[in-house]
Formats: C-alpha cells, sequence, structure tokens
C-alpha cells in the first residue's frame, strides 16, 4: 500500500468565478498523541486559484495522524463573472431565444464591425445574431467587459468569436498572448492557422525575420511550406518581404489599440469638459467605470478638478489634461500602464468621481511598485487604510519581512506613523518582530511553482528528483571535475 496522499486546494462558493489567492504557509504535522502538539516540518509561499492544481502532499511517515495547514492571506483576487441577464442597451438574440444584455458603446470601441452594425440600433433594440454560438460569443464579452477571465481559458471560442465580429482589439491581444506563450516558435505558427489568425501569423513572421530567427529555422530544417503551400504564398512570403523593407522594431501594420479623444464617435461617445478642453469619450468606458461625472446645460459632461488635485500635480510637474489622457489610455482596451508619477495624483481623481474599479487598479499597481523610502512605505500603509485595499496593506506588511525589513524601524519613528489605525500598527509590529518570512525569505519572496511536496514526523519539502540519486548517471561531480581541472582557486581567468 502506498503512502497517503493529501491534495490542499479551494474551491468558490460561485462556479462562474475566477479567482487566486497568495498566501504565506505553514505546514504541521504530529502523532496521534495530541499532548505531544505539532511540528512544522515546510514553509512556503503559495498559489490557489480554479487555475491552479492542488497541492500535493505525500506523507512518507506513518506515524503521521495530525496535519495542521497554518495560512496568512498574501493577496487575494475575486471576480464573479456577469452573466449580462440584465443592464446595457440592446438584446442580443441567440438560438433558442437566449438572451444577452450588453452596451452598444462598449461593443463599438472594441470592433469597428460591431459599430456599424448597431450604429442604429435604438434603446433596448433586439439584435438577432442568428446562428452564432452564444457561449462563443460569451467568452469575447468577457474580454470585452475586462473581466478576469484569461485568454487562454478557451482560447478557439474566443478566437471564432474575435473574428466572427473583427473585434480586431481582441485580436490583437490574442496575438500578444500567442507571441509571449512558452513554447516553440514553430508549434506559435501551427497554433496561430489552427486558430485562423491569419495576422496572428503575419506578425509572428514578420518578428521573426526582422530578429534573425527565421534564418536560424530555415538554417535548421525547416521547410515553411510544411504549414501549407497556400499558407506559405499568401501569408509568409508577403511578410518576410515587408519585415525587410522596415528598421528593427518598426511596424508596418495599423494598431488597433490606439484611440483619439478628440475625435467625436456619435453615437457612442460623450463630450467630456476638462479645464477649457473637449474630449470625446466612450459611453461604454464611463459605464463600465461608473465615473460619477456632471452634466453641463450643453447636453456634456465635466470633472470636478479640485484645487488638492491641482497642487498634487503641479507639485508632480504633470499637466491636469495629461493625468486624464493617462486615466482614459488606461480605462479604455489599450490598458496603457499608468506612469508611476501618475498613480496618486489619479487615485485622488477617482475617488472623487466615484470610480472604485478604476481605484482598485491603481492600487494594485502600486503592489508592484518597489518600497525605496520609509516616507514612501508609510504613505502605502495610509492609502491601503484609506481606500480599504487589502492587497495593498499585505504587500507592504509582507515587505516588512522581506526587503524592507532594514527600514522599518526609521518608519515607525516618522511622525505619520502614529495616525494610522491601531489594527494597522499592530499588524505591522507584529511582522516585524515574529514574521514568518524574517528567518525563511521563500515566505517573503515569489510563490512556489514545486506544487508536490513530502511531509513525515520531523520534515518535509520538495518531492526529490528521482534522477539525483541514480548512480548510472554522470554529474560534474561524478566526473571528478577537481581532479581534471583543478581547484576553483587554481583556474586562471584570461581576459580576451
Amino acid at each position: 500500500m502506498g503512502n497517503p496522499i493529501v491534495l490542499l486546494y479551494g474551491r468558490a462558493q460561485y462556479e462562474l468565478s475566477e479567482w487566486k489567492y497568495t498566501t504565506q504557509l505553514r505546514i504541521k504535522t504530529g502523532t496521534a498523541e495530541k499532548r505531544q502538539g505539532v511540528r512544522t516540518v515546510d514553509k512556503l509561499l503559495v498559489e490557489f486559484g480554479n487555475r491552479i492544481p492542488p497541492l500535493l502532499l505525500n506523507v512518507t511517515d506513518t506515524k503521521v495522524k495530525r496535519i495542521k495547514f497554518e495560512m496568512r492571506l498574501i493577496n487575494k483576487s475575486y471576480e464573479q463573472l456577469p452573466t449580462f441577464q440584465s443592464g446595457g442597451d440592446v438584446i442580443l438574440l441567440f438560438e433558442q431565444n437566449k438572451k444577452l444584455y450588453v452596451d452598444k458603446a462598449l461593443l463599438a470601441v472594441h470592433s469597428r464591425y460591431m459599430a456599424s452594425m448597431l450604429h442604429d440600433a435604438a434603446p433596448n433594440a433586439m439584435i438577432d445574431m442568428c446562428f452564432f454560438g452564444r457561449d462563443d460569443f460569451l467568452e469575447l464579452l468577457y474580454q470585452i467587459y475586462n473581466t478576469k477571465r484569461p485568454i487562454s481559458a478557451n482560447l478557439f471560442a474566443l478566437s471564432r468569436a474575435a473574428i466572427s465580429y473583427r473585434a480586431n482589439v481582441i485580436l490583437a491581444r490574442i496575438t500578444k498572448f500567442i507571441s509571449n506563450l512558452d513554447m516553440d516558435l514553430i508549434s506559435k505558427f501551427q497554433l496561430a492557422i489552427q486558430l485562423e489568425l491569419d495576422h496572428t501569423l503575419i506578425e509572428l513572421v514578420y518578428d521573426a525575420e526582422q530578429r534573425g530567427i527565421w534564418r536560424d529555422l530555415i538554417e535548421q530544417g525547416f521547410e515553411p511550406k510544411s504549414l501549407g503551400t497556400e499558407i506559405y504564398h499568401r501569408i509568409i512570403c508577403p511578410a518576410i518581404i515587408k519585415a525587410r523593407q522596415y528598421r528593427l522594431g518598426i511596424s508596418p501594420y495599423s494598431s488597433h489599440l490606439q484611440f483619439n479623444f478628440y475625435i467625436p464617435q456619435d453615437p457612442y461617445t460623450v463630450p467630456l469638459l476638462v479645464l477649457g478642453q473637449t474630449l470625446y469619450v466612450n459611453k461604454g468606458i464611463l459605464s463600465l467605470y461608473n465615473i460619477n461625472i456632471l452634466e453641463n446645460l450643453q447636453g456634456g459632461y465635466f470633472l470636478r478638478i479640485t484645487s488638492k488635485l491641482a497642487a498634487f500635480c503641479a507639485n508632480a510637474g504633470i499637466t491636469v489634461i495629461d493625468l486624464v489622457l493617462k486615466m482614459l489610455q488606461h480605462m479604455y482596451p489599450s490598458q496603457v500602464v499608468v506612469p508611476g508619477p501618475y498613480i496618486r495624483p489619479m487615485m485622488l481623481l477617482a475617488e472623487e468621481h466615484g470610480m472604485k474599479r478604476l481605484l482598485n487598479s491603481l492600487c494594485e499597481m502600486l503592489v508592484l511598485e518597489p518600497t525605496l523610502s520609509p516616507t514612501r512605505m508609510l504613505e502605502n500603509f495610509e492609502l491601503a487604510s484609506r481606500y480599504h485595499h487589502l492587497n495593498l496593506l499585505n504587500a507592504n506588511l509582507l515587505r516588512i519581512e522581506g526587503s524592507f525589513k532594514r527600514k522599518v524601524d526609521e518608519m515607525v519613528t516618522l511622525e505619520g506613523f502614529d495616525e494610522l489605525p491601531d489594527k494597522i500598527q499592530q499588524q505591522i509590529l507584529e511582522r516585524q518582530y515574529s514574521g514568518w518570512a524574517l528567518n525563511d525569505q521563500r515566505l517573503a519572496n515569489v510563490p512556489t511553482t514545486d506544487m508536490e511536496r513530502i511531509i513525515s514526523l520531523i520534515s518535509g519539502g520538495l518531492k526529490p528528483n528521482p534522477y539525483e540519486d541514480d548512480p548510472n548517471l554522470m554529474t560534474f561531480q561524478g566526473m571528478k571535475s577537481v581532479e581534471a581541472f583543478g581547484s576553483v582557486e587554481e583556474i586562471n581567468i584570461i581576459d580576451t
């Protein structure tokens, strides 16, 4: 009989959701005798989620009768996916009378084809989607509505919908996703062909030629016609010719991720007045971010620019109009990352207009921002408290145990520290003096990818590699490298 196996995983109450939790985990084991207590045998930083395999524990000691798990939450990501059974301003009708309620302006900004199709649709109009699959279109909507559902969740369904409705913005994201996959280039070519993503294949070949990778593939024996004679002549050859006409890094292909906020797109945009300038913003984007803006007598809208925000921008050396443009570029499908100096003033702007979605996104950016000074660390704790952002709070508590632990003493002496809520002060001091990662930096580093572990009554850790103890497999140590080449101290390093 084999060793007992314990699987540790989570499950969401609502099936249609995307979630991922990052935790510090301590695993303790003990015998059946409760008076003996339990002992810590393994410690790790680990992720649990609906797309992450369970943590597998192989119990190698028959004396282990109790296992205790201790967790500290580091990061929480949870989203209940929309069902599209209410809201919106048009209704999409599929087979068997199935309906999806959507915002036509939001669809329009992702696809010129859908913008044309919905241009004259009246409020609450019923749009017959003919025989197109509802489930495929749902995958497209999850991306259009910027949910946490990954592109990889159902790549084939998403590609079918994006191609059918010419959602070029989403197709550009799919291309980027495939380009970044951890697989060889030929496999990426084949995947693009399977998905019928011609433009993705064009960009992959174009980039390979510009970087010299295409020539290497040919020298290694790759036969491009193996991808299909028609594909070779229609897609591959023109892409290579085009790549040789432009400098490295220059793309002749049009980008679908650039938006002009100075040109109206009726009926999908509304005028937004900012300090005398007029910007035209997609109605669906405003609705998605729940922006609370004031309407003026001319039918336009204007943002409230407070004196505090204006002063903040001036101190940061940025203009208010530039701040608003950076905000829109981030909110739009281009999803441009907000530059560091813009994050904090943009948080004030988002707070003033009730934009909780944007506030959350900006706080998540601060989670990833390096904390270089005690003053900036204290400011992050203040923001986490002000906006009740648990991930920002936990990220900085973790830094106290890791990269920031030598500067905590200076931070707690700053004047603003005593103004933090008592609970946060206690958490900071607790992490400073008894944090789990103080003596084991793995608990303050990156989550483990080794999801198979072994535990016994006195120890635990990674599952051993079966090849490490195989005497038939030679290693550098087994080859007696010291006898062959001498010690490291004896090796002469010659600069050439």
